[in-house]
C-alpha cells in the first residue's frame, strides 16, 4: 500500500497548494482594487489574508485517512 499513500499524499499536497496559490493571487487582486483606489497602504490585502488564514504552509502536508489501519 506503499504506492497507494504516496500517490494520495502528493494529490493532497497538490490540493491544498491550489488553495494557497488562489487564495494568494485572490487577495492580491482584491488588495490591489484598495491600492488602486483607496490609496490604503495594503490594508485590504491584509485583511484578505487574516481572512483566509494568512497562507502559510510547510510542505509535504501529511494526510491521515480515518480509515487507516494504526501503524
Amino acid at each position: 500500500m506503499g504506492f497507494i499513500e504516496d500517490v494520495t499524499t502528493w494529490f493532497w499536497n497538490m490540493f491544498v497548494y491550489m488553495n494557497v496559490v488562489g487564495g494568494a493571487m485572490g487577495c492580491w487582486m482584491v488588495g490591489g482594487w484598495g491600492l488602486l483606489w483607496d490609496d490604503d497602504d495594503g490594508a485590504l490585502m491584509q485583511q484578505c489574508y487574516n481572512l483566509w488564514g494568512g497562507l502559510a504552509v510547510t510542505f509535504p502536508v501529511t494526510f491521515e485517512s480515518s480509515y487507516a489501519e494504526a501503524s
